[in-house]
């Protein structure tokens, strides 16, 4: 029975040879109602395969649905160079950077160094 079954599984196994195999090659293509029945068609027998997608996307359909907020009017890390020499003043705010921009140029106004690294720095040095 043990012979039996070695001979059924050895007439079982079939060896492919890579080079009958056919290999298909993929092309995506936007779905259009016509021309998607006619192109299946015409390569059906071939070794091109051809998946069709859609144009109408969410994205597409509603479009961009976020504003983009002003560099000045949102929050974090900004940056401040001085005029007149090399120095430069790095900061993160969570408010609007604006608001923290019309803070330093008044701590610089009422002569707050103690306020502001960059009030610091111009009363200091007289720079701008």
């Amino acid at each position: 029975r043990k012979q039996k079954l070695k001979i059924n599984r050895q007439n079982a196994t079939t060896l492919i040879n890579v080079d009958e195999e056919k290999k298909f090659k993929y092309v995506s293509l936007p779905y259009d109602r016509d021309l998607t029945k006619g192109l299946s068609k015409i390569f059906k027998d071939s070794n091109l395969k051809i998946p069709f997608k859609s144009t109408n996307s969410l994205k597409n359909v509603l479009g961009i649905s976020k504003d983009k907020i002003p560099q000045l009017e949102s929050s974090g890390i900004y940056e401040i160079k001085c005029n007149n020499c090399d120095k430069v003043y790095i900061g993160q705010t969570k408010r609007k950077m604006i608001t923290r921009v019309k803070e330093h140029i008044g701590h610089i106004k009422y002569q707050r160094p103690e306020k502001s690294s960059v009030a610091e720095h111009v009363l200091e040095t007289n720079h701008e």
